[in-house]
């Protein structure tokens, strides 16, 4: 069939159904309980007095009360919090009720994400073996202030982690200041940041880095710098990492730290030692911003601080900017 008869045959097709829906009844023709209704010319083309829907409008409008009610929502987390840290009984209780305590441990943080490694100590016992509630908190720091690694670990480690892998082999004793009486005690009281430390008298070797936990933290899996934490070394003293020795020619009372710093972020390392010294602790972090150490001392009750050597301490913190 050719083109313009098809046409033909549509226009006469729309003629046929207007004559029909010109003379069909208004209300519809009744053939026993069925009503057959058919449109009439005038509803089909009849226009709307609908106003056309302006969508740029609409999305602008929308747009605008999502962002009072986001305001609005703003104001009442704000007041929420505020109310917070003032009345309620769960409530952080600062010195003075000053909410605004913290301000300079922040600042000090933001400043440590920009040139220098900040370290915060996490004690506690048994409830965060395993590096449980640290890693978390660690985490959240990393993340708002930068930073890697682990934090400092003891040379010697009895309790496994879900974040850090490590061994030893050598010359190594360990003493600790906390627990019951089957735990060896030190001569003396320079037990160190850890409350813990292990007794060097020779050669060994000892070796950190990241556990196989796959759930492990991201930002604690690598770490760009080693720092070895030792005491009253004799003198001749060597620590060995990454083909670097270090020696200190000379016996030396009180803390020292030496340190390795990796051009690129590493997952494991080994530090062999040779001479004698107290070995306090190897941390692992980045070159700037902020770590967190894990320190679970089972079966204290967090008074033991008093029976660590107070200057060691001192010392200990000051050189790990704690």
């Amino acid at each position: 069939m050719k083109p313009y008869k098809v046409l033909i045959f549509i226009f006469l097709c729309f003629f046929v159904l207007a004559v029909l829906g010109s003379v069909f009844p208004p209300d519809g023709l009744k053939i026993g309980q069925i009503t057959l209704r058919f449109p009439s010319p005038a509803a089909v083309f009849a226009t709307s007095d609908e106003e056309t829907l302006n969508v740029d409008k609409s999305v602008h409008d929308l747009q605008q009360k999502k962002n009072m009610q986001a305001i609005q929502s703003t104001i009442d987390s704000l007041k929420y919090y505020k109310n917070y840290v003032r009345n309620d009984v769960t409530r952080l209780y600062f010195p003075g009720n000053n909410y605004k305590y913290f301000d300079k441990l922040f600042a000090l943080m933001e400043n440590g994400s920009k040139n220098e490694v900040i370290h915060i100590m996490h004690y506690g016992d048994s409830q965060i073996e395993m590096d449980r509630i640290s890693s978390l908190f660690r985490q959240r720091l990393q993340d708002q202030f930068g930073g890697m690694g682990a934090g400092i670990v003891p040379p010697i480690q009895t309790i496994p982690s879900f974040t850090v892998w490590q061994s030893y082999a050598g010359d190594l004793q360990r003493y600790v200041v906390y627990g019951d009486t089957s735990q060896p005690r030190a001569p003396h009281r320079r037990y160190g940041l850890l409350a813990t430390f292990a007794q060097l008298y020779s050669n060994a070797t000892i070796s950190v880095g990241t556990s196989n936990y796959k759930k492990a933290p991201e930002k604690s899996k690598t770490f760009q710098c080693v720092n070895l934490i030792i005491g009253n070394n004799e003198a001749g003293f060597s620590a060995t990492c990454k083909g670097k020795t270090q020696t200190i020619s000379q016996t030396k009372k009180g803390v020292s730290v030496l340190k390795w710093e990796f051009q690129e972020p590493v997952s494991r390392t080994t530090v062999t030692l040779n001479g004698k010294a107290e070995i306090y602790g190897i941390s692992m972090s980045g070159k700037k911003g902020v770590t967190l150490s894990n320190v679970p001392m089972r079966g204290c009750s967090g008074t033991i601080f008093t029976r660590i050597d107070s200057a060691n301490l001192a010392q200990s913190y000051t050189q790990m900017n704690v």
